[in-house]
């Protein structure tokens, strides 16, 4: 990614921002890799490029639709980040609406940086004299509030055929990088996977539990991100469930992304003619509450692990209810901690 320092303009939902040669406002947002328009589109036309947002709304997850006109060479692969956070990440193929999610910090501010890896000259390719580096054409972009699917906590999201006339289906809460589902499972498409859920009760700690039918090539790398904060974090070898706790925030709306480095093509590998990127197949997903013993905010947590109170350590490893405290209450710790920092007064 190239360094800059980003020039946020406010925006305003469902403002239409137009790539035309007529009308082209979307200038007023992007940084550097977009071309002069051409009549009713632009093209984006270096490797990277960014445009930089302040949105003037309470809402707390965005969607953007960008209109894809045209895609140099039939197909392009394509990396979208929202303040470094990874949102999109997939090879572009057929034109009409790209869409991206994200979430929205507390002061609105978003810089959207593209990679184009494919990206490519038609002067190198020998095929014109034009030597911008080309990649998608496109005709308009806007945002809109985003609405993720709600869940119960409790609910099973499945990703088998044969559990999903019982639980949610997990194609309501995926935006990318999933297969097609198949009878026992769901294989993972990508080197990044990214749903969102809006759950029904929010300020509470959960277990979050994914249950695995296979591993591709053995192991795989497994980093998970629920709304930018890494919450996982492991080389997974077996089929044990993938579970951590989390917080889920008061406004319920968690974006969870999955990076799998380790995932491959069994094309790539010589061992088939399957092109996904494969690096989990998945069964279910479920959540549920973590009941937090009560306690006096005055004790000593900051204590050695020996010597914190038997109820406190009883829900979750210490470290971990220290951790998730922190995060939730962090205004609160900060204003009462003694003077030595080892204790709340």
């Amino acid at each position: 990614m190239s360094f800059y320092e980003p020039q946020y303009r406010e925006y305003k939902l469902g403002t239409k921002l137009d790539f035309s040669k007529i009308k082209y406002n979307i200038i007023n947002y992007f940084e550097y890799g977009i071309s002069e328009p051409e009549n009713e589109f632009a093209w984006f036309s270096e490797k990277e490029a960014t445009l930089s947002f302040e949105f003037l709304c309470d809402n707390q997850v965005i969607k953007g639709i960008f209109d894809i006109v045209s895609i140099f060479q039939g197909e392009q692969k394509v990396k979208i980040f929202a303040n470094d956070i990874l949102v999109f990440d997939n090879v572009v193929k057929n034109i009409g609406p790209l869409e991206v999610v994200f979430p929205k910090p507390h002061d609105g501010k978003v810089c959207l940086s593209f990679e184009f890896p494919d990206a490519e000259s038609p002067f190198n390719l020998g095929i014109s004299d034009d030597k911008r580096e080309l990649s998608l054409c496109v005709k308009s972009l806007i945002f809109e509030n985003f609405n993720p699917t709600s869940l119960d906590i409790g609910t099973s999201v499945a990703f088998s055929k044969q559990l999903i006339k019982n639980s949610k289906n997990f194609n309501d809460y995926v935006i990318f990088g999933l297969s097609e589902s198949e009878n026992k499972g769901t294989w993972t498409n990508g080197n990044n996977i990214s749903f969102a859920i809006k759950f029904t009760k929010g300020d509470i700690l959960v277990s979050f539990n994914l249950k695995l039918l296979a591993i591709f090539n053995e192991k795989q790398s497994v980093e998970i991100y629920a709304n930018g904060t890494r919450v996982f974090d492991k080389i997974v070898t077996n089929l044990d469930d993938i579970s951590f706790v989390f917080f889920i925030p008061k406004t319920c709306d968690v974006i969870f992304n999955i990076k799998l480095c380790d995932a491959k093509s069994p094309k790539s590998l010589g061992i088939g003619s399957d092109s996904r990127v494969l690096g989990l197949m998945l069964e279910s997903l479920y959540f549920n509450e973590v009941m937090l013993p009560s306690y006096d905010l005055k004790t000593e947590i900051f204590a050695k692990k020996n010597n914190a109170p038997e109820n406190f350590r009883s829900a979750v490893s210490f470290e971990q209810m220290l951790f998730h405290l922190l995060l939730l209450s962090f205004d609160h710790f900060t204003n009462h901690l003694s003077t030595d920092g080892t204790s709340l007064t």
